[in-house]
């Protein structure tokens, strides 16, 4: 017997694109380092579904590029399948480092390498932290800031010069009118060193 049989609807039985029942497949496709946007357009472009965002710092991916994806690239998956994808929120977050009690250059050293810039420099007199080293800092260590934030700090100055006048044991007379002197003789002398900066001045 030639041809079809009788009775046989012609093209019967000759199977055509995707069978009953399965599912396409299709290539999942290369987003890496694409903008969020384009990594997107991509996805569904390809017949699949986008997933879950997770957002992430990166030192190393500009912020809103894509920093991964699940599935992995050209692998083939079901049609309509839901891709992951982690977006680069920006630069990590740096923790300020402890810079009391350093010296003023290694307090420097420290904050640069630690990826962040020296700010403002002060000095201060201080009865207990040693002249040259760190008094206090701004932000506080253990702060979390962004990259190249300036770092603050007050130096010290040592302990501030104090003039103490002491007239000995004893509430004599004598003793009284000779602290009186002293105290009055040291008054004018700083008087008159003032005195003769201004003439000298405005001559």
């Amino acid at each position: 017997v030639e041809g079809t049989p009788e009775g046989t609807p012609e093209g019967e039985g000759v199977a055509e694109g995707t069978p009953e029942g399965e599912v396409e497949k299709v290539t999942v496709p290369y987003v890496i380092g694409s903008s969020e946007t384009v990594a997107i357009s991509q996805i569904t472009s390809a017949g699949l579904a986008v997933g879950s965002i997770t957002k992430q710092c990166s030192n190393i991916v500009p912020e809103e590029n894509v920093i991964s994806q699940s599935p992995l690239p050209a692998q083939l998956v079901n049609k309509g399948t839901e891709v992951n994808l982690t977006v680069s929120s920006g630069p990590c977050p740096i923790a300020v480092p402890n810079l009391v009690g350093m010296t003023e250059q290694d307090a420097k050293t420290k904050i640069i390498m630690s990826g962040l810039t020296v700010g403002t420099i002060t000095q201060e007199y201080s009865d207990t932290v040693p002249e040259g080293k760190v008094i206090s800092q701004s932000p506080e260590s253990g702060s979390n800031v962004p990259k190249d934030t300036p770092v603050n700090l007050i130096i010290s100055k040592g302990k501030k010069r104090r003039f103490i006048i002491s007239c000995g044991p004893g509430s004599s007379s004598n003793s009284s009118n000779v602290c009186d002197i002293l105290t009055l003789g040291i008054i004018s002398g700083l008087l008159l060193i003032k005195s003769q900066k201004v003439k000298k001045f405005n001559s």
